[in-house]
């Protein structure tokens, strides 16, 4: 059977006269993801709210668009804060998503779900993209965010060389995502960085760190500590 699951700890079976269940308040905890624990720690729970899921898709629709028809493969894990967001783009913007299985990555695979499930964009990492770049990409393709980690210049080259349309894109489980994120049609043979910062993210260095401002950040650490957050937001 189907499942509605509305309060916490209240589950109940889908069926004829059932109510809608009551919208998420903007406020509250939508989900817990695990950090990368890049800041030298332990990863820790990362608490994002609905709003924060909420404007960091209305910033990478501001940036990339969306097009008739487009569809979004979903290669990267969903227990990983860019495959979950990616999940929440299309479902506000009320487009497909062709996900990848979860056996372990094959370039060949990987080129026949781009073409079979006529996917336009693809999210990767560096380690995807290096197996990749051999390979003429599939007609349809104008988008690959290129995050997760550092992209060596001589793969970017590569990649731009074989007409692969990467975007690279900087983001952390903090912020929901994407921080900063090339524009489409830009061409990134390893000299351009992460582009520019998403509509509405502000970002500073100070002090040796980047940091960030904006409505995608999350609320919190779980289950707690010191804030982290620095007078101003």
């Amino acid at each position: 059977p189907d499942w509605i699951v509305d309060d916490p700890g209240a589950v109940v079976a889908r069926g004829a006269g059932w109510p809608i269940p009551r919208p998420v308040p903007p406020e509250r905890t939508l989900a817990v993801v695990l950090s990368s624990g890049s800041s030298g720690g332990r990863p820790r729970g990362v608490r994002l709210s609905r709003a924060a899921f909420v404007a960091s898709a209305r910033a990478s629709e501001a940036n990339l668009g969306w097009r008739p028809g487009d569809r979004w493969l979903l290669g990267i894990p969903l227990s990983h804060v860019g495959g979950l967001s990616v999940l929440v783009r299309a479902l506000l913007a009320r487009r497909p998503v062709v996900l990848e299985d979860d056996r372990p990555f094959d370039p060949e695979r990987l080129v026949r779900s781009l073409e079979v499930g006529g996917a336009s964009i693809v999210s990767l990492v560096p380690a995807q993209l290096a197996r990749l770049v051999d390979r003429a990409p599939p007609p349809g393709l104008r988008a690959v965010l290129l995050g997760g980690a550092a992209a060596p210049p001589a793969q970017l080259a590569e990649a731009a060389d074989r007409g692969w349309p990467v975007l690279t894109t900087y983001g952390l489980s903090e912020a929901c995502s994407q921080v900063a994120t090339q524009r489409p049609g830009t061409t990134n043979r390893g000299e351009l960085g992460v582009g520019r910062p998403l509509p509405g993210v502000e970002v500073r260095i100070a002090a040796e760190e980047i940091q960030v401002r904006g409505p995608t950040l999350f609320d919190g650490y779980h289950p707690g500590g010191p804030s982290p957050f620095l007078e101003g937001g």
